[in-house]
């Protein structure tokens, strides 16, 4: 007991009326370093997010909790659409704290992000002076067509390629500091197959460490699936354009249809017996025709868009399936 008698409760009783208690006060590297912290072990944090830290863990896997303040002092404001009385964020580790919503949820009803940059090419972005929120959006480059194969001999079939997968996308939001750079990866489209060969994988685009897409895969030469459509990663939004449609197959023999091309999600179709598959995703190839390549995917669709395979033929020409496009990066504040 100091200043008094002890409370009978009480391993410590500290009283005083014009004194506090002084709790051990340091650096969230300084806490960090701390050998086995007991679980409840107190500390004051001068730096970062201020203010008193337990040890939620345990001595051998510690977890520094912060002892929340009394939520009455901070407030959701829905007629002004803010949060007061918040945390500074702490860029690339916090998500909603007060500079987030703030910019979310302001009274010009959010972001209005007019301004933006495409990366068709890789490169650095740099965030801006006054800039501490950006949006990403990120598509992998497409896979390309399969090529198909003819067949003049009235007992074999022959074939048109599936189109090519379309790239992964993903869309993410981050909190971020100026002046901080990111280097930025473009995916490239894939080759489509040439002489009765399958087509290129389409490669991943990235945005540094944040955000993420893969590329789609190449159609197959023959009788088969389109190519598996890429995926996104590390967004709120993580999806596919779309995987590309499947292959043809014509049999000479009777004049009969196995499999008839297909599109796929927004690519190109193929044209029915003869047809290619058509490319995944938004401007993704058409498939070709008889006697035609299957289509290269929009090069300004950005999308990522596997190219369609090739159609049948009576001949020996084997048409070569079309190209993927190349991913790209738009960065939005």
């Amino acid at each position: 007991m100091i200043g008094a008698l002890p409370d009978s409760t009480a391993a410590l009783d500290v009283n005083f009326t014009n004194k506090g208690f002084l709790t051990p006060r340091m650096t969230n590297a300084q806490r960090n370093a701390i050998a086995g912290p007991a679980t409840g072990l107190v500390v004051y944090q001068t730096n970062g997010v201020a203010g008193f830290w337990y040890n939620a863990g345990t001595p051998a896997s510690p977890n520094w909790v912060q002892l929340v303040p009394n939520p009455s002092n901070s407030s959701l404001d829905m007629t002004s659409n803010s949060i007061t009385n918040l945390p500074a964020p702490i860029a690339g580790s916090d998500a909603a704290t007060k500079s987030y919503v703030d910019n979310a949820v302001g009274a010009a009803g959010g972001p209005s992000w007019t301004n933006f940059q495409v990366f068709n090419a890789g490169g650095t972005f740099t965030v801006p002076a006054g800039v501490s929120l950006i949006k990403v959006q990120v598509y992998g480059g497409g896979g390309g067509g399969g090529s198909g194969y003819s067949n003049t001999s009235a007992y074999q079939g022959s074939y048109t390629g599936a189109g090519g997968g379309g790239g992964g996308f993903a869309e993410g939001i981050y909190i971020v500091a100026p002046g901080t750079p990111y280097v930025v990866t473009i995916g490239s489209g894939g080759a489509g197959g040439v002489s009765f060969a399958y087509g290129s994988d389409g490669t991943s685009s990235s945005f540094g460490a944040l955000i993420s897409a893969t590329g789609g895969k190449g159609g197959t030469a023959q009788n088969g699936a389109g190519g598996q459509g890429g995926m996104g990663t590390g967004g709120y939004l993580n999806t596919t354009l779309g995987s590309g449609g499947e292959s043809a197959w014509y049999n000479l023999y009777n004049g009969s249809s196995i499999k008839a091309g297909q599109g796929a999600g927004e690519g190109g179709t193929g044209s029915g017996i003869t047809g290619g598959g058509g490319g995944g995703g938004k401007g993704g190839g058409n498939g070709g025709g008889q006697n035609t390549a299957g289509q290269n995917a929009d090069p300004n669709s950005g999308a990522g868009g596997g190219g369609g395979g090739n159609g049948y033929s009576e001949s020996p020409t084997n048409y070569s399936g079309g190209n993927g496009a190349d991913g790209k990066v738009v960065v939005f504040w």
